[in-house]
């Protein structure tokens, strides 16, 4: 098959692992819209919002028609779960991470592996904020 099928095997590859995280994305944030207020997007802003966020972004039809039905209670009844972490970053700087997951154990593993990484602890005490300030992974 040569060098060319494999060039364009790699190509495809990573344009559709692009696309798979950006429809989880989409997803997950637009069944959190769905579950926060009434699925029905000409009665909640926010999930009004987020669909136009991600129509601007590429996401099918499909994709948020599935997402808002499944917090309307149809199909599979596999729930998010938000979650708040504090943890205190390079430099001593402090840090809350919101999370969305279906396995929080999972969600907890991910954020301190990443927070030791590069050099942070994570902290279970409340670092007096406020809801201000926000670092999303």
């Amino acid at each position: 098959m040569g060098r060319h099928f494999e060039v364009r095997a790699a190509a495809m590859a990573g344009s559709a692992a692009k696309k798979s995280a950006l429809y989880m994305r989409a997803s997950k944030e637009i069944y959190m819209a769905a579950k926060s207020g009434i699925p029905d997007p000409d009665s909640n802003l926010a999930l009004r919002s987020a669909i136009e966020k991600f129509k601007g972004q590429g996401v099918t039809k499909d994709v948020i028609d599935r997402a808002v039905k499944k917090a309307a209670g149809a199909g599979d009844q596999e729930a998010y779960i938000a979650g708040r972490y504090e943890a205190m970053g390079p430099g001593g700087s402090n840090l809350i991470i919101d999370t969305l997951t279906d396995n929080v154990n999972r969600a907890l593993v991910d954020v301190r592996t990443t927070i030791t990484r590069k050099g942070g602890t994570i902290s279970f005490r409340w670092l007096q904020f406020y809801g201000n300030w926000f670092v999303c992974l």
